[in-house]
């Protein structure tokens, strides 16, 4: 699968090595792809760089890993057709104020790219977490949530979660995602299969 970071600091770079190590095309993004080098020979497997715009251009699915403020910049054309997998999280300290109408972190953004696919994952495991597994290269039992309003894409998703070394949990459509935004109890949360199920309910 061909695979594009935006962003590709500690949640978009350890994301796309491991998925690089599944052998998934990972080309990582940054204003200054030339920056990334060390990045890229961690990954290995054909992993590459380059800027957002080359680097979403053959991609089928897109990882959001900006600030959340930086994510309701996407430009909607740039990953039209899409599969965008977003892991942002919204905090006021950072992101400053913004009035999400009504709806979810991953609601907002979904509506300002309504000709892509937007899929909630990965954003309630800490990086350190996924460092881990880089540094092992072992698989584990943890959970990541998955939610979205397109069964194809959050198929996947959920691949692509395992293919990360993680158990997939489908909590439903996309504004589910609700359920392990910041400050609810799965956020950050180490759970397994089972203990995850019963606590987003």
């Amino acid at each position: 699968m061909h695979i594009a970071t935006l962003g590709a600091g500690n949640i978009g770079g350890n994301l796309g090595v491991l998925w690089a190590r599944a052998e998934h095309n990972v080309v990582f993004s940054s204003r200054h792809p030339d920056e990334l080098d060390d990045l890229v020979a961690e990954a290995g497997h054909g992993a590459t760089a380059a800027d957002p715009e080359a680097a979403v251009a053959g991609a089928e699915v897109v990882l959001d890993a900006l600030p959340y403020a930086a994510s309701l910049q996407i430009d909607p054309d740039l990953v039209a057709g899409k599969v965008v997998v977003t892991a942002a999280n919204y905090y006021p300290g950072r992101d400053g104020e913004i009035d999400l109408d009504g709806t979810t972190e991953a609601g907002a953004i979904a509506r300002r790219l309504p000709d892509s696919r937007v899929v909630k994952a990965f954003n309630m495991m800490a990086a350190a977490v996924m460092r881990e597994h880089v540094d092992t290269g072992e698989h584990s039992e943890l959970a990541v949530f998955v939610a979205g309003d397109d069964a194809n894409a959050v198929a996947i998703v959920e691949r692509l979660v395992r293919d990360a070394g993680f158990v997939p949990v489908v909590t439903g459509d996309l504004a589910s995602g609700a359920a392990f935004e910041p400050d609810t109890e799965p956020y950050g949360a180490r759970l397994g299969e089972d203990e995850a199920r019963d606590l987003i309910g």
